[in-house]
């Protein structure tokens, strides 16, 4: 999954973006990507999944897999359009309730 969560330092402005935050702000600024989508993660649970999985004898030589839920980039897309209606909409027929 994609891992998101707060930064581990907020940068002062867009310069001091990490260059996987630039990106999403690109695609989602751009609304390049608009109806694929991915799994995606907490970093909190995301770290909290490694920590129980070095506490539990029974995880070692396992592979896991966690996510908190699916997201498509029209979604972010949308949100970042309820702050700025002036951003490119992207494709307005996706509704997420049935996607």
């Amino acid at each position: 999954p994609h891992i998101f969560g707060p930064p581990y330092e907020v940068p002062k402005d867009k310069s001091g973006l990490s260059a996987s935050m630039q990106l999403w702000l690109d695609s989602v600024l751009a609304a390049t990507d608009r109806t694929s989508g991915h799994e995606w993660l907490d970093v909190r649970d995301f770290a909290l999944a490694h920590v129980l999985a070095i506490q539990k004898e029974a995880a070692g030589g396992e592979r896991i897999i966690v996510a908190a839920g699916t997201w498509k980039w029209q979604d972010w897309i949308n949100a970042a359009r309820a702050i700025e209606p002036r951003l490119p909409e992207g494709d307005t027929s996706y509704n997420h309730d049935t996607a």
